[in-house]
């Protein structure tokens, strides 16, 4: 049955995801399923925290299933929405203390006024028999107003009638421009104000605001509502970033081994260097133009990707490379009818995904960008697969290019051979 409802994807590499670590196991599952096809900010957030948990604890699934299951509806759990960004933050009137919003909507304005009728109240009585207990659990009730607890009944309700006021208060106080408050209406007028709708339809009703409140559509408005200012929060804004999050997993990130290890002992400068010559490649994969630098860069800092300590050192990279004026050529929009960044390519059941594509009309130029030591034939060889797809789907590869981001300077090899 499920073979049937599961793509065919999965069903063929269900014994290779058990293989795989929790986060290759996920970025597999997201592949095989189809989820993939359009950025997801909740799939991110997922796949954000299982590789957190990965780097923190371990890649065992079984142990970050039980994680989960603990910590699912927590709020570190919840999409980290940056400030400035064109959102709606959804918290309680109680997470809102303290803070401040242009706009606020209180959507369901409704909770009662008095103590749950389930609710447990601690009292005490100078009157036998009770006298002999310092303090008694009590049911609230109004059947306690005809008893010896008459007053701790009533104090009860006085408190929490000043709590759910002070609540009220706390929701009202904070915007700064417009408050849209929504309640249910009055169904039957009466005399208890159990719920606060009913205070808030008899304070409009018979107090000073009485003529802008109109009975009959159950509509209150006051003031002018210009339109909502904001400070522009550029450098603060994050987009959901395309998928592929990353590469294959294994082609992204690569364990060192211990040549790696002894050079970045026996010459820190040099590890650092290669460090972030390859931060700088993350950039270039997102990058469209030169201007969009400080952009992408907030971007990956926003997934975890670049440290906020990293983030000049990259930049000054990444802006170096437009010294050449080929790569200022590549990221220029005014030249290409589009500019494809990281985009898969798919064949039969596989998928390729270049860095850049760069199309005119049915041509196409495709580059590489690469880090590390050079390895012009390898990398050829993936470029001429790559134009062989591109040709499959009706483009002709006039150039390709391999980019390689070096420790100080910069490389660009033309490959020729098909």
């Amino acid at each position: 049955m499920l073979d049937q409802l599961l793509p065919e994807a999965f069903s063929a590499h269900l014994d290779d995801f058990a293989a795989l670590n929790l986060y290759d196991c996920i970025e597999s599952l997201l592949q095989a399923l189809g989820l993939t096809a359009q950025a997801d900010a909740y799939l991110q957030r997922f796949q954000d925290l299982a590789l957190t948990h990965t780097l923190r604890k371990n890649s065992d699934l079984r142990t970050f299933l039980a994680w989960w299951k603990d910590h699912e509806n927590d709020s570190d759990t919840s999409i980290v929405v940056p400030k400035g960004e064109n959102a709606i933050t959804i918290m309680t009137i109680h997470k809102a203390k303290g803070l401040e919003f242009p706009i606020v909507i209180l959507p369901l304005c409704q909770w009662k006024l008095s103590p749950k009728s389930s609710q447990t109240i601690w009292a005490a009585t100078t009157q036998a028999p009770f006298d002999q207990f310092s303090t008694l659990p009590l049911k609230h009730g109004k059947i306690l107003n005809d008893t010896f607890f008459a007053h701790a009944y009533q104090r009860e309700n006085a408190m929490t009638l000043i709590d759910n006021l002070n609540v009220l208060y706390v929701a009202f106080t904070r915007p700064t421009q417009r408050l849209y408050v929504m309640t249910q209406a009055e169904k039957k007028p009466s005399n208890s104000l159990a719920f606060i709708s009913k205070l808030l339809y008899d304070t409009l009703r018979y107090f000073a605001y009485a003529e802008q409140f109109d009975i009959k559509s159950g509509i209150f408005a006051h003031g002018k509502p210009d339109a909502p200012t904001h400070k522009t929060a550029e450098n603060t804004t994050a987009e959901t970033l395309q998928y592929p999050i990353s590469r294959n997993y294994t082609q992204a990130v690569a364990v060192r081994n211990d040549e790696q290890r002894y050079a970045a002992l026996l010459d820190p400068r040099q590890a650092e260097a290669i460090r972030i010559g390859r931060k700088a490649h993350l950039v270039l994969e997102k990058l469209k133009r030169p201007q969009d630098i400080d952009k992408t860069l907030r971007q990956l800092q926003t997934k975890g990707l670049i440290d906020e300590a990293d983030i000049s050192a990259v930049h000054k990279r990444v802006s170096a490379l437009f010294d050449e004026p080929k790569v200022r050529e590549w990221f220029d929009p005014q030249l290409w009818d589009e500019i494809l960044c990281e985009q898969t390519i798919l064949k039969e059941k596989s998928r390729r995904i270049p860095d850049r594509i760069l199309l005119k009309g049915k041509k196409a130029i495709l580059i590489d960008y690469k880090t590390g030591k050079r390895n012009d034939e390898k990398y050829s060889r993936q470029l001429n697969h790559y134009a062989q797809w591109l040709k499959g789907v009706g483009y002709t590869v006039t150039e390709k290019y391999l980019l390689y981001i070096g420790e100080q300077e910069t490389e660009i090899i033309q490959i020729i051979s098909d």
